[in-house]
């Protein structure tokens, strides 16, 4: 498992959690330079993270899953309007990708 920062503007970073064929990414707050990053380095999006509602961190959401699957699961906060949330992640929740076997997030809320 591999936790890789994916640059983006010009003081932010997107998170990719990856096993090498599937990837989370965590704050796509644009989509450019992670489908750069998902390409170059053979990878599936299997899953979005996205910790608040700031533009820096759901900007890309829309266009990643307009161009890689709009199947593909959106996590995110309860309460925050974030376009294109399919899964609302709450205090205690676990967030398991399927396909990255080896991976289970624990959902802690900071208030």
């Amino acid at each position: 498992m591999q936790v890789w920062p994916i640059r983006a503007f010009d003081d932010n970073y997107i998170w990719c959690i990856h096993d090498g064929k599937s990837a989370l990414v965590v704050d796509p707050g644009e989509s450019k330079s992670t489908m750069e990053y998902l390409k170059l380095n053979s990878l599936t999006l299997k899953g979005i993270l996205v910790t608040h509602h700031h533009a820096d961190h759901t900007g890309g959401i829309l266009q990643l899953l307009e161009c890689l699957g709009s199947d593909i699961p959106v996590y995110g906060p309860v309460g925050d309007n974030i376009s294109g949330r399919t899964e609302i992640a709450m205090q205690n929740d676990k967030i398991e990708i399927e396909s990255l076997l080896r991976i289970s997030l624990k959902v802690y809320e900071v208030l």
